[in-house]
């Protein structure tokens, strides 16, 4: 009989392979408890730890007797199941009390997929430099451990934070160590392979994803590495407000740069890609140096023919001192979205720093400005819930020797 314990991702205990759990009635306080226990299997626990980390709120009037009525539920459980030390069975579970401690023995017969993981880690980290081959296959062993996050079921337990972040921490690690490994080798395929196996459990990994986009250049593969780019960098500005790092812009350019020099592309494909890579419902949002480089072509442009363009400067003003970081990333997501929305498809906008956004409107006349800045300012005081926040809004035209993008 073989006794597994999994506490990446779902929480399960299989005999034989059979889900006990799904088998037993769940009593909350006794699964913590146990969790608890295999977190520290074998470490000596004295019970005002336990019921310190466990029930932090609890108001017990014998804190000691509770918690020997709980482990005693605890056992009664595990008896029931079949997992608990008898007469019988000496290679199961076992809870001991010894000197004043708590010791929660798994037995011989037990494997717990923390432990082999950090041992497969270990493993595979001594062999990297003389047997990157053997490294390759233990890392990739110890990844397929790993399903997720440490009792992913307890986000909010506490005492259960540190186990998760070292976890994820190894986790990561592992990962980019294998990546670099295969890297040097030049298998591309398995990075992308890997990538698409771990990126489930590390969505917002960006070291992730900018080897998977290398990947996707050294296999020609430019129309993807693009789709993929603006995918992530958009996802994780909307959902984190995370704006693209220099490791990602360079990234970019490599995509760019490799596109362009594709010797199989003839002009009309590269139209072909232009046109599918434009987002064409609503104004352009671009990083500041491409902002830039718009901004440079228009001006140079109305030179010859004389149209008016406008730049436009919106800033988010805090009008109180009661502002969290986060009432910032609401307002600044909120104004983000109302410029996608509402400007017209020949306009451009950009964050040029963390609370100030840059507009360019093409052919547009100057007494219809008011209205524009009336109108974004009048739907964002609509939208945000917090009066300490406003926007200041000014235009000027294109080319006017004051401003400041040149």
């Amino acid at each position: 009989m073989t006794i597994k314990i999994n506490t990446f991702g779902n929480f399960d205990i299989k005999l034989d392979d059979e889900s006990i759990l799904k088998k037993s009635k769940r009593n909350n306080k006794n699964l913590e408890l146990l969790k608890y226990f295999i977190t520290y299997y074998n470490k000596k626990l004295v019970p005002e730890d336990i019921i310190e980390s466990l029930w932090p709120d609890s108001d017990f009037i014998d804190p000691k007797n509770a918690l020997r009525t709980q482990i005693f539920r605890l056992r009664k459980g595990l008896e029931s199941v079949g997992l608990i030390n008898s007469e019988e069975t000496k290679h199961y579970f076992d809870i001991i009390f010894e000197n004043g401690f708590y010791i929660f023995d798994p037995g011989d017969s037990c494997t717990i997929d923390f432990v082999q993981f950090e041992e497969k880690v270990k493993e595979a980290d001594s062999l990297r430099v003389d047997n990157p081959e053997k490294a390759k296959k233990v890392y990739l062993e110890a990844i397929d451990i790993y399903k997720g996050e440490f009792l992913a079921e307890n986000p909010y337990s506490e005492w259960a934070f540190l186990f998760r972040s070292r976890y994820h921490r190894i986790f990561v690690q592992s990962v980019l160590r294998l990546f670099e490994l295969l890297k040097e080798n030049n298998e591309y395929l398995d990075i992308i392979d890997i990538y698409e196996r771990v990126v489930n459990y590390e969505p917002f990994e960006e070291s992730f994803h900018v080897y998977f986009l290398d990947a996707l250049i050294e296999l020609h593969e430019y129309k993807n590495a693009l789709n993929h780019y603006n995918y992530i960098t958009a996802r994780l500005y909307k959902e984190m407000s995370v704006r693209p790092t220099p490791e990602l812009k360079a990234i970019y350019h490599k995509i760019t740069a490799g596109s362009e020099d594709d010797p199989e592309k003839n002009l009309t494909q590269i139209s072909y890609t232009i046109i599918n890579e434009d987002v064409i419902n609503g104004a352009l949002f671009c990083e500041p140096d491409y902002f830039k480089a718009i901004y440079n072509f228009e001006r140079r442009k109305i030179l010859r023919s004389g149209d008016k363009e406008f730049l436009g400067l919106i800033s988010i003003i805090e009008t109180g001192s009661n502002c969290s970081d986060k009432d910032i990333d609401v307002a600044k997501n909120i104004l983000h979205e109302i410029l996608a929305r509402f400007l017209r498809k020949g306009d451009v906008f950009s964050w040029w720093n963390k609370s100030r956004v840059v507009v360019l409107l093409t052919d547009i006349a100057e007494e219809n400005l008011q209205n524009i800045g009336n109108r974004i300012n009048e739907e964002f005081k609509k939208r945000l819930l917090t009066p300490q926040i406003s926007l200041e809004i000014s235009f000027q035209p294109v080319g006017a020797k004051e401003s400041f993008i040149q």
